[in-house]
């Protein structure tokens, strides 16, 4: 979905063991992984020992702020914002486009509220959290297409590809480059892909 090649710097930004990482690595320059979660890292640490560029990180807080603008071609984030308030998912999706390269591609999904399937598992969470107080925070949120939409648009970033036919919303966006409209990175990027982000999501 997001052609990635050799020449690539890949962000996976919850990453847990490494599941996709490890896969992934040995197609890329360089693969860096940041998790939340410590014991994940080490994890995953052990499980890429043998792949020389992969890069781990622990965060220390709820952001991307250890790393530089512009530093990563591509960027992903699988299975991971839907375990954040909106607040802190908007917070996010604004540090994927900073820590992106101008012409940069990021991939990120959510639960989709629209879906039926996704319909039924928010009213599940519902049910199961209705009367625990505070609510846990690692639970299950819910978005809208049009909410990942207009989340993407007003922070600066244009929508490749925005997938709803599943219980997740996906999106693959792309950060402008200097000089270039969101609607004109769109075009390019399309254009550069082809049919990659419907055949590959």
């Amino acid at each position: 979905a997001m052609a990635i090649t050799r020449e690539h710097r890949v962000r996976d930004v919850g990453c847990g063991v490494a599941r996709i990482g490890r896969e992934l690595a040995p197609f890329c320059g360089e693969w860096h992984g940041v998790d939340i979660s410590p014991n994940m890292i080490d994890i995953a640490s052990r499980r890429t020992s043998h792949l020389p560029n992969v890069h781990l990180m622990a965060l220390g807080g709820s952001d991307l702020s250890l790393f530089p603008d512009a530093t990563f071609d591509r960027l992903y984030s699988h299975i991971v914002l839907f375990h954040l308030d909106k607040e802190d998912m908007l917070g996010y999706l604004a540090e994927f486009q900073r820590v992106l390269q101008p012409g940069g591609l990021a991939y990120f999904d959510t639960w989709n509220l629209e879906h039926g399937f996704g319909w039924q598992r928010f009213l599940h969470e519902r049910e199961l959290n209705r009367r625990i107080s505070p609510r846990p925070p690692n639970r299950n949120r819910f978005a809208t297409p049009q909410e990942m939409d207009i989340c993407v648009e007003r922070l600066g970033m244009g929508v490749v590809a925005l997938l709803s036919g599943s219980s997740l919303v996906q999106v693959v966006a792309v950060r402008p480059r200097e000089g270039e409209t969101g609607r004109e990175a769109v075009v390019r990027a399309r254009a550069e892909l082809g049919d990659a982000p419907s055949r590959a999501l």
